[in-house]
């Protein structure tokens, strides 16, 4: 069975809930850290939400797709989020005391 553009949506939707809440976090400890820290911190949560961003806009275009070019943009949408999810797991190993968790990567052969 053939997955629908819903159910694409859907799914990276809930992994972007996921990867927001772990950006989240990884701001909450930045804005712990001590001053000099922070510098580095922040350009890393920047270059972060750049990804999102990037992310967000393209689920938005998938959104506004009308016909069957939505497969077209799939391996794009797949590869932003496995991007973001990358990025945050290097991240969390720079943040003294986050942990990274290991979910399920964004691209899988169900997919």
């Amino acid at each position: 069975m053939e997955e629908t553009k819903e159910a694409f949506v859907k799914k990276r939707e809930a992994e972007l809930k996921e990867l927001n809440a772990r950006l989240d976090l990884l701001e909450s400890r930045a804005g712990k850290a001590s001053d000099e820290l922070k510098i580095g911190y922040s350009e890393q949560i920047y270059e972060l939400t750049e990804k999102r961003r990037e992310l967000l806009h393209k689920l938005d275009q998938l959104r506004s797709t009308h016909d069957e070019s939505w497969k077209e943009m799939k391996d794009g949408i797949q590869e932003a989020c496995l991007d973001l999810r990358t990025a945050l797991d290097v991240a969390a190993t720079r943040f003294e005391g986050v942990p990274s968790t290991h979910t399920p990567p964004c691209r899988t052969k169900s997919n």
